[in-house]
């Protein structure tokens, strides 16, 4: 089974890894021309919940990145640059 579903979306794809035993979408992240990650990437825990927002830029970590707690608060705000 493959577990990676990729949408195409204009000129960028976005790509959503599931976990193959639950099918839960693990993490969705925008992928320039299916080479590098470039856009907001977004983690989730076993049951959905957002976990992680991480931007990218040509493949880095670049700009503001937020953790949550498994509440859904707040937890962190992480600054990512070059």
């Amino acid at each position: 089974m493959d577990i990676y579903t990729i949408i195409i979306k204009s000129l960028q794809e976005n790509l959503r890894k599931k976990d193959p035993n639950t099918g839960i979408v693990k993490m969705v992240a925008s992928v320039k021309k299916m080479e590098k990650l470039d856009g907001m990437s977004y983690t989730y825990d076993e049951i959905g919940r957002l976990i992680e927002e991480t931007p990218y830029k040509n493949g880095l970590r670049e700009g503001t990145g937020k953790v949550y707690y498994k509440s859904g608060v707040l937890s962190a705000k992480l600054t990512y640059k070059k």
